[in-house]
């Protein structure tokens, strides 16, 4: 155990990590406003928060905050996603800015089960210059910076002079004496779509595995997950 006098204090103001990580991404956000969007977009709150359980590297929610009787749109960065390069964690920055592009001009490009349709690939590519591709049961949610916006995130990292966000969040480290183990037989195509969800959400295979076990939980029943299968 660390000794009081090893264990460091983070203080409020410019020095404080996350706040520094916070005010990157907002001043991101200005950038890419201004050179994509002409300044139309409106402000949204930008935190960085525990994604929990979900496999996403961030969401755009829109209405999320209520100051003094005003209603304010968040975007989400997902604390454990922070250890990527900088470069991944800025297009997830503009990804998050489509989404908000087309909900204030009325624009649908997502649904509740975040199937993400071409009126978002649209805007991706023709407005925000990320390269889209098909994911399978998600739509158009790949996004990946092409030449044109590596280069624009390379410049505001340049003239930023930022080298890494040098932030990460620990995970909780889980204890258990009893472990529950599930085969299941899934086709080729099904292996390849649970390693592409796992690679574009950053997230391990029994991370993924338990989301997807608590998603049909809510929706099957608890018995859905109690007998045995083959």
């Amino acid at each position: 155990m660390k000794e009081e006098s090893d264990i460091q204090t983070i203080e409020p103001g410019s020095n404080n990590p996350y706040i520094k990580a916070v005010n990157i991404l907002n001043d991101a956000f200005d950038y890419f406003n201004e050179i994509y969007a002409d300044n139309l977009l409106k402000r949204p709150l930008i935190t960085i928060l525990s994604r929990g359980r979900k496999a996403c590297l961030g969401w755009h929610w829109k209405n999320k905050w209520d100051y003094q009787d005003s209603l304010h749109t968040e975007i989400m960065i997902a604390a454990e996603t922070l250890r990527r390069p900088i470069h991944d964690v800025l297009e997830t920055l503009l990804h998050e800015m489509v989404h908000l592009w087309n909900s204030q001009h009325d624009i649908e490009d997502c649904n509740a089960a975040q199937y993400h349709n071409k009126a978002f690939k649209r805007t991706a590519e023709e407005k925000f210059f990320l390269e889209v591709d098909r994911m399978p049961q998600k739509g158009y949610a790949i996004t990946r910076l092409s030449i044109k916006s590596r280069d624009d995130v390379q410049n505001f990292i340049d003239r930023e002079q930022i080298s890494d966000f040098r932030l990460s969040r620990v995970s909780e480290m889980k204890t258990s004496s009893a472990k529950k183990q599930y085969m299941i037989n899934v086709s080729e195509e099904d292996y390849f779509w649970f390693k592409n969800i796992k690679t574009q959400t950053d997230t391990n295979s029994k991370e993924l595995f338990s989301q997807m076990r608590d998603q049909y939980m809510e929706q099957m029943g608890e018995e859905f997950l109690t007998g045995t299968y083959e």
